[in-house]
């Protein structure tokens, strides 16, 4: 889920700032009030010191994105994935994986917010990206499969999630194996849309699927 941090890249940075940051983490959101100067300062000596490029800033800020949503002040992060997703470009181009982490954890939070349309073509975008870069199998490509998935179920295009879902199952089967833990998510998915499908076709109707229905990844 969003509230879990994902980094954009995975530069290590031991300054001040960051290890407030990770502080925070290991301690829960409610203790991020106490860390000021990772918070509210972000902009000033990071940036001053590394530059607005450097990608050790905009991981900070990635990591600063999630912790707002922990907080519950939404508004705030959505200028910070837009902000290191258009760095994350230029620094690294198109289809660096950091890129590609960018994108979808932009597409992650507009799902989130309910803005579906916003979310698709940058879900679907990802997905083309990591078939390419990273291969069919890699779990990362895996993850955008069963991500664009969750959407197209909440958007009620069965026909588009199934086959989808079908894919991530099987892949994740001969990659991870039987029991690790997100084939059995990969299971569950399926057997939930099916049950859907189902529940459809025989007329008793289709049940709501809330934001944090699906699991994601």
């Amino acid at each position: 889920m969003l509230a879990t941090i994902k980094s954009a890249n995975s530069v290590a940075f031991k300054d001040s700032d960051q290890l407030a940051i990770h502080a925070a983490i290991r301690k829960g959101s409610r203790q991020i009030r106490g860390c000021g100067a990772a918070v509210g300062g972000l902009s000033g000596e990071n940036r001053r010191m590394l530059g607005e490029d450097d990608p050790r800033t905009f991981n900070i800020s990635s990591n600063l994105a999630g912790l707002y949503i922990d907080l519950g002040k939404y508004w705030k992060a959505e200028p910070l994935y837009l902000n290191c997703l258009e760095r994350s470009r230029r620094v690294h181009g198109e289809d660096h994986p950091d890129t590609l982490s960018s994108i979808d954890n932009l597409a992650e939070w507009y799902y989130s917010q309910g803005k579906h349309k916003e979310a698709e073509p940058l879900y679907v975008d990802c997905l083309e990206r990591r078939r390419r870069v990273l291969g069919e199998d890699h779990p990362n490509t895996l993850s955008s499969i069963n991500n664009l998935a969750v959407l197209y179920e909440n958007q009620g295009k069965y026909d588009e999630a199934e086959p989808l879902y079908v894919d991530c199952l099987e892949r994740r089967r001969r990659v991870l194996g039987e029991d690790h833990p997100t084939t059995q998510t990969s299971r569950d998915c399926l057997a939930l849309l099916q049950a859907e499908i189902k529940s459809e076709f025989n007329g008793s109707g289709r049940t709501e699927i809330a934001n944090g229905g699906r699991t994601f990844g």
